[in-house]
Protein backbone atom coordinates (compact mmCIF):
# COMPACT_ATOMS: atom_id res chain seq x y z
CA UNK A 1 0.00 0.00 0.00
CA UNK A 2 2.87 2.28 0.69
CA UNK A 3 4.38 1.84 -3.19
CA UNK A 4 0.92 2.90 -4.16
CA UNK A 5 1.15 6.12 -2.05
CA UNK A 6 4.65 6.55 -3.44
CA UNK A 7 3.51 6.32 -6.77
CA UNK A 8 1.03 8.53 -6.83
CA UNK A 9 3.26 11.24 -4.67
CA UNK A 10 5.48 10.75 -7.73
CA UNK A 11 2.76 11.53 -10.28
CA UNK A 12 1.51 14.64 -8.58
CA UNK A 13 5.06 15.95 -8.28
CA UNK A 14 5.33 15.35 -12.18
CA UNK A 15 2.03 16.97 -12.94
CA UNK A 16 3.21 20.22 -10.62
CA UNK A 17 6.31 20.39 -11.99
CA UNK A 18 5.30 19.87 -15.65
CA UNK A 19 2.92 21.96 -17.60
CA UNK A 20 0.38 19.36 -16.91
CA UNK A 21 -2.55 21.22 -15.24
CA UNK A 22 -2.33 24.05 -18.88
CA UNK A 23 -2.63 20.86 -21.18
CA UNK A 24 -5.76 19.63 -18.93
CA UNK A 25 -7.45 22.83 -18.72
CA UNK A 26 -7.25 23.25 -22.81
CA UNK A 27 -8.43 19.52 -22.77
CA UNK A 28 -11.60 20.56 -20.61
CA UNK A 29 -11.60 23.54 -22.73
CA UNK A 30 -12.13 22.03 -26.27
CA UNK A 31 -13.48 19.01 -24.83
CA UNK A 32 -16.77 21.19 -23.62
CA UNK A 33 -16.86 22.81 -26.80
CA UNK A 34 -16.80 20.14 -28.81
CA UNK A 35 -19.41 18.24 -26.65
CA UNK A 36 -21.78 21.35 -26.97
CA UNK A 37 -21.54 21.81 -30.66
CA UNK A 38 -22.11 17.75 -31.42
CA UNK A 39 -24.87 18.06 -28.89
CA UNK A 40 -26.58 21.07 -31.11
CA UNK A 41 -25.43 19.61 -34.96
CA UNK A 42 -26.55 15.94 -34.05
CA UNK A 43 -29.55 14.58 -32.86
CA UNK A 44 -28.66 11.21 -33.63
CA UNK A 45 -27.75 8.26 -31.44
CA UNK A 46 -23.78 8.95 -32.13
CA UNK A 47 -24.10 12.42 -31.43
CA UNK A 48 -25.28 12.42 -28.25
CA UNK A 49 -23.03 9.62 -27.19
CA UNK A 50 -19.83 11.40 -28.58
CA UNK A 51 -21.04 14.74 -26.48
CA UNK A 52 -21.69 12.72 -23.52
CA UNK A 53 -17.99 11.22 -23.83
CA UNK A 54 -16.28 14.67 -24.36
CA UNK A 55 -18.37 16.17 -21.43
CA UNK A 56 -17.19 13.03 -19.17
CA UNK A 57 -13.48 13.26 -20.38
CA UNK A 58 -13.57 17.43 -20.12
CA UNK A 59 -14.87 16.78 -16.54
CA UNK A 60 -12.08 14.64 -15.94
CA UNK A 61 -9.94 16.61 -17.16
CA UNK A 62 -10.99 19.63 -15.38
CA UNK A 63 -11.52 17.78 -12.10
CA UNK A 64 -7.52 17.03 -13.10
CA UNK A 65 -6.57 20.50 -13.56
CA UNK A 66 -8.42 21.56 -10.35
CA UNK A 67 -6.84 18.81 -7.78
CA UNK A 68 -3.21 19.69 -9.31
CA UNK A 69 -3.79 23.50 -8.48
CA UNK A 70 -4.67 22.70 -4.96
CA UNK A 71 -2.07 24.05 -2.26
CA UNK A 72 1.10 21.86 -1.45
CA UNK A 73 0.78 20.26 1.82
CA UNK A 74 3.14 21.17 4.63
CA UNK A 75 4.98 18.39 6.45
CA UNK A 76 5.91 18.60 10.26
CA UNK A 77 10.04 17.67 11.06
CA UNK A 78 11.40 17.72 14.02
CA UNK A 79 14.53 19.45 14.18
CA UNK A 80 17.04 16.40 14.52
CA UNK A 81 14.93 15.10 11.40
CA UNK A 82 15.64 18.53 9.80
CA UNK A 83 19.59 17.94 10.73
CA UNK A 84 20.09 14.64 9.37
CA UNK A 85 17.96 14.36 6.18
CA UNK A 86 18.24 18.30 4.48
CA UNK A 87 18.30 17.20 1.53
CA UNK A 88 15.22 14.97 1.11
CA UNK A 89 13.33 17.57 3.07
CA UNK A 90 14.02 20.52 0.53
CA UNK A 91 12.95 17.99 -1.96
CA UNK A 92 9.13 18.61 -0.46
CA UNK A 93 9.60 22.37 -2.16
CA UNK A 94 6.68 23.75 -0.14
CA UNK A 95 6.39 25.06 3.68
CA UNK A 96 7.65 22.89 6.60
CA UNK A 97 6.63 23.11 10.18
CA UNK A 98 9.64 22.47 12.17
CA UNK A 99 8.98 21.65 16.05
CA UNK A 100 11.75 22.34 18.76
CA UNK A 101 13.11 24.94 20.66
CA UNK A 102 15.17 28.28 20.88
CA UNK A 103 18.46 28.10 21.61
CA UNK A 104 19.40 29.93 24.85
CA UNK A 105 21.53 32.90 24.18
CA UNK A 106 20.82 32.35 20.41
CA UNK A 107 18.48 35.25 19.32
CA UNK A 108 20.05 37.91 17.37
CA UNK A 109 18.35 41.21 15.82
CA UNK A 110 20.27 43.30 13.54
CA UNK A 111 20.52 47.06 14.23
CA UNK A 112 17.54 48.77 13.36
CA UNK A 113 15.69 46.07 12.03
CA UNK A 114 12.81 43.12 12.09
CA UNK A 115 15.59 40.79 10.99
CA UNK A 116 15.94 37.69 13.51
CA UNK A 117 18.27 34.60 13.30
CA UNK A 118 18.62 32.61 15.98
CA UNK A 119 19.14 28.45 16.37
CA UNK A 120 16.89 25.85 16.92
CA UNK A 121 17.58 22.41 19.05
CA UNK A 122 15.72 19.20 19.27
CA UNK A 123 13.34 19.04 22.00
CA UNK A 124 14.81 16.74 25.36
CA UNK A 125 12.94 13.60 24.77
CA UNK A 126 14.44 14.03 20.89
CA UNK A 127 17.69 13.16 19.50
CA UNK A 128 20.38 16.65 19.64
CA UNK A 129 20.70 18.34 16.95
CA UNK A 130 20.40 22.13 15.86
CA UNK A 131 19.63 23.97 12.97
CA UNK A 132 19.84 28.11 11.90
CA UNK A 133 16.72 30.10 11.21
CA UNK A 134 16.07 33.66 10.05
CA UNK A 135 12.44 35.30 10.62
CA UNK A 136 11.68 38.72 9.24
CA UNK A 137 9.10 40.38 10.82
CA UNK A 138 7.69 40.43 14.61
CA UNK A 139 8.36 38.07 16.69
CA UNK A 140 5.49 36.80 19.32
CA UNK A 141 5.40 38.12 22.69
CA UNK A 142 6.07 34.68 24.32
CA UNK A 143 8.81 34.52 22.06
CA UNK A 144 12.37 34.08 24.10
CA UNK A 145 15.57 32.12 24.28
CA UNK A 146 14.55 28.44 25.71
CA UNK A 147 10.61 28.47 24.71
CA UNK A 148 9.26 25.80 22.60
CA UNK A 149 8.13 26.65 19.03
CA UNK A 150 6.87 25.69 16.08
CA UNK A 151 8.50 27.77 12.90
CA UNK A 152 6.50 27.61 9.62
CA UNK A 153 9.35 27.98 6.81
CA UNK A 154 11.36 26.51 3.85
CA UNK A 155 14.52 25.15 3.99
CA UNK A 156 17.56 26.84 1.95
CA UNK A 157 20.27 25.32 0.45
CA UNK A 158 23.06 26.40 3.39
CA UNK A 159 20.03 24.49 5.65
CA UNK A 160 19.04 27.48 7.34
CA UNK A 161 15.40 27.53 8.06
CA UNK A 162 14.05 30.88 6.20
CA UNK A 163 10.74 31.04 8.48
CA UNK A 164 7.55 32.72 6.77
CA UNK A 165 6.13 36.23 7.95
CA UNK A 166 3.99 35.21 10.92
CA UNK A 167 5.01 31.57 10.92
CA UNK A 168 6.65 31.47 14.59
CA UNK A 169 4.28 29.93 17.09
CA UNK A 170 4.55 29.60 20.57
CA UNK A 171 4.20 26.91 22.65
Amino acid sequence: MELVGDALEGILRVVHETRAPLVAALWALIAFVAAGILLRRRQGKIGWKLGASLIVFGGAAGALLWWSLQPDRSYDFFVDEVAGEMVAIRRHDGPIRVHGKVVVGSLEQYTGTDVYQFWMEGRGDRPSAVIQAHYIGSLPQSFRSGVEIVASGTLAYNGRLDIQPDGIRTK
